[in-house]
């Protein structure tokens, strides 16, 4: 990643809140953005309907959803993941618009 921030690329990472804290902690120089569902509800009927998991992996990432959705204040923005094309199109234009500033000297 290094490399390619070097060369003035720009990185886009998928990554959980641990990456996320261990990113912040390296630079702030970034637009963080933090995804998460509706409600606890919903997130919990969305992995039921998967059907990926055991019952016990199904506690835990609940569990852990429930912690690092308290994590998101640290984001620079939140996107509230109710329909996917939405979120996908809401992305797009937070990171258009980030882009634009930063690319007039004021990063946001």
């Amino acid at each position: 990643m290094e490399e390619y921030l070097e060369r003035g690329a720009n990185v886009i990472l998928d990554i959980d809140e641990r990456g996320a804290a261990q990113i912040m902690d390296w630079t702030r120089d970034g637009l963080f953005i933090y995804i998460m569902p509706p409600s606890m509800e919903i997130l919990s009927e969305r992995l039921a309907n998967r059907r990926t998991e055991d019952e016990e992996s199904f506690r835990l990432r609940i569990s852990a959803a429930q912690e690092q959705v308290l994590e998101r204040k640290k984001y620079d923005q939140i996107i509230v993941n109710r329909d996917v094309e939405e979120s996908v199109q809401v992305f797009g234009k937070m990171l258009d618009e980030y882009l634009r500033q930063e690319k007039q000297g004021n990063s946001l």
